[in-house]
């Protein structure tokens, strides 16, 4: 039985697909078993698997019909057999030593989750623009730790994203854990809920992960602007609240709730139209009328409070 398992969802990526799976299979960590979805690619995605495939008895190539990256994830899910898994995406790679370090940090803890850092690089230039995984802001004292340490800014302390984080399969499966299928932040629900959860969390200082961004094509450049595109977040929020209620955990959480909220909408009003910021806006009026009522010092950034009184008081920009 394999140590770590890797799932990667596949969908027409040839261009990036070789330099995922080199990053893979050429880990200094080698127990490992490579779980590729190829979700109704109709480019040479799956040509690309099965040639891998041969090369590497490592890797599995499971092929279904296209219904979103989410759903994917959780195909490869069903097909794990180690005790721990990690998720890349077939645009992105992997620093050479990532999964050794994720490992180690998981051999020292045994915390439920490892989070490390990813790097985020522009396609084509390859400039270097941010790193994410976990602030350094809001770190806690303790190396290990969970929600009671941090519960008014967890979700502001640990980013949303699947990349570059270690989690122990038994864990996933007590809660359950599930991706949903939507266009859009298919991984929120997912990574908010297991953090929330998870009894021990630890935070690795290294970049282990290479985020491929602003790519042309990508789920997220196509998606983005579509006039009903927040209907996604709100989707995932709807769904992370009642994980968070049904767990008796969101009355602990409701802050830092609040601020992931108020820092999504802002990204989608940023990053639209100007009819659909109109759009949004009546939306968010309509549907969350509760952050209106947030006193100012629970905002975590005061340039957002100032926004969201525009945005509830009849101003639109």
């Amino acid at each position: 039985m394999p140590k770590v398992s890797v799932i990667v969802p596949v969908y027409n990526v040839e261009k990036y697909l070789p330099e995922c799976l080199d990053s893979i299979i050429n880990q200094t960590f080698s127990d490992i078993e490579i779980i590729c979805i190829n979700d109704g690619s109709t480019d040479n995605s799956l040509k690309l698997l099965e040639k891998y495939a041969l090369r590497d008895s490592r890797i599995k190539v499971i092929t279904k019909e296209n219904d979103g990256l989410g759903r994917a994830r959780n195909t490869g899910l069903e097909h794990v057999t180690a005790k721990l898994v990690c998720f890349i995406d077939s645009d992105d790679y992997f620093t050479n030593d990532a999964i050794e370090k994720l490992y180690n940090a998981y051999q020292k803890t045994k915390a439920d989750i490892i989070v490390a850092k990813a790097q985020l690089f522009k396609d084509i230039t390859n400039e270097k623009i941010d790193v994410r995984g976990w602030s350094r802001k809001y770190k806690p004292a303790q190396e290990i730790f969970n929600r009671d340490e941090c519960s008014e800014f967890l979700f502001q302390l640990i980013s949303q994203m699947t990349h570059a984080k270690m989690f122990s399969v038994d864990f996933i499966k007590k809660y359950n854990l599930q991706f949903h299928k939507c266009r859009m932040h298919e991984d929120l629900t997912f990574v908010y809920s297991a953090i929330a959860f998870a009894d021990t969390i630890y935070l690795l200082d290294e970049i282990i992960y290479m985020y491929r961004a602003f790519r042309v094509g990508s789920l997220v450049s196509l998606n983005r602007n579509k006039s009903d595109s927040w209907k996604d977040f709100s989707l995932a929020f709807n769904l992370l609240k009642a994980n968070l209620v049904n767990n008796n955990l969101y009355d602990l959480l409701f802050y830092t709730y609040c601020n992931a909220l108020i820092y999504i909408i802002l990204g989608h009003l940023k990053n639209i139209s100007f009819k659909n910021k109109i759009k949004l806006i009546f939306y968010v009026r309509k549907n969350y009328c509760f952050l209106k009522e947030l006193k100012h010092n629970t905002y975590k950034n005061n340039k957002y409070y100032k926004l969201f009184k525009l945005i509830f008081w009849g101003v639109c920009f």
